[in-house]
């Protein structure tokens, strides 16, 4: 299915690549949108015929049944318009000094006299680097590609990018940290799931809660499924107390929540968001869409819970920065056999994580 696919934009780690580059002392981050991107791109390959809407029509076609045009441009709802778009942008770039920095990164470029570092989804451009060299780049590229006026930061792929001073907790240094703010999205997420199963929104602010799951005993489950009574302890006790607890905790499970069908609408949106500013979301919110296809009432409550800490903590940010120059970093990889392990069947499951 994705060997069809012509286009590939630029990804969500190569822009925070560009806010760290731009967040760096003496550099600078911008944004600009390409004017009707699609458009500009000629629609070359198989031939493509299109039929005009009446309104649209020239005078010396009224007296046609369907008169039909020859495409020329990459109109937008053209299933390779995407492709066309992608290779014109990329055949300007290089022209005016941009080098794409490798297949692996789809759509990013960089600038090796003017040390600036490009990426490009869909019709987004965003540019990081030396401040005194954003001003020139963006001539540059708007002599071959028509672009509005470049911006600072700003809305960025629905989320609201906001450069503010701190004072790093590392060093004790003022520095320029970027706020990844998505509250408005998340409060979108959760009109969406009071609308879909008809829940109160108020009742989600009724009971303050402090993390998206539910107790730790409830969370981590043995793979005998109890806990002890005594400590609360997750353990194969044989206490009868603990029997009967394992019991209910089946039977439970065996009586599909009411959720089930459009659970996934809502764990896409709020993942969204997880992914590009809210990690606090991630674990939770994966672990519930591995579940889709076998969703419980004990599912169904821990939805239930992300969404009343989603709509008590949506206005929370995520905040990066970088004190230091470019010359002065250096990337660390961590891995581990047993990252973030399947809490139900206690499965081992390979991750790592790049800083």
């Amino acid at each position: 299915m994705f060997d069809d696919m012509g286009s590939a934009p630029a990804t969500l780690e190569a822009s925070r690549d560009a806010d760290l580059f731009g967040s760096a002392p003496g550099n600078d981050c911008q944004m600009a949108d390409a004017i009707q991107a699609y458009i500009q791109a000629n629609l070359t390959g198989t031939p493509c015929w299109v039929c005009l809407p009446p309104d649209d029509r020239p005078e010396c076609m009224k007296g046609f049944r369907r008169p039909v045009v020859r495409l020329k441009k990459a109109l937008y709802g053209h299933p390779d318009s995407g492709t066309y778009w992608e290779k014109h942008c990329d055949a300007h770039l290089t022209k005016v000094g941009f080098k794409p920095v490798g297949k692996e990164w789809p759509s990013c470029y960089i600038h090796p006299l003017l040390k600036l570092f490009l990426i490009v989804y869909v019709d987004d451009f965003k540019m990081a680097g030396p401040k005194h060299q954003l001003e020139e780049a963006w001539k540059l590229i708007r002599t071959k590609i028509t672009l509005d006026e470049p911006r600072p930061f700003g809305r960025f792929l629905g989320c609201e990018h906001r450069l503010v001073q701190r004072v790093s907790p590392i060093t004790g240094r003022t520095v320029t940290a970027i706020e990844y703010d998505m509250s408005e999205f998340l409060s979108q997420c959760v009109e969406v799931y009071c609308k879909e199963f008809n829940v109160d929104r108020a009742s989600l602010r009724k009971k303050a809660v402090s993390t998206p799951f539910l107790s730790g005993k409830e969370e981590y489950v043995h793979e005998c499924g109890g806990h002890c009574s005594k400590c609360g302890a997750l353990c194969c006790s044989g206490n009868r107390d603990d029997l009967r607890k394992i019991e209910r905790e089946k039977e439970r499970h065996a009586h599909p929540g009411s959720l089930h069908k459009p659970a996934s609408r809502v764990l896409m949106k709020v993942l969204y968001a997880s992914r590009m500013a809210r990690p606090d979301l991630l674990k939770v919110n994966c672990s519930l869409a591995s579940e889709v296809s076998k969703w419980d009432s004990s599912s169904a409550e821990r939805l239930h819970r992300m969404l009343c800490y989603v709509e008590q903590h949506k206005h929370m940010v995520f905040v990066g920065w970088c004190g230091d120059s470019p010359a002065d970093l250096s990337l660390e990889a961590f891995a581990g056999a047993g990252f973030a392990s399947d809490y139900n069947t206690a499965k081992s499951t390979t991750g790592g994580i790049i800083f």
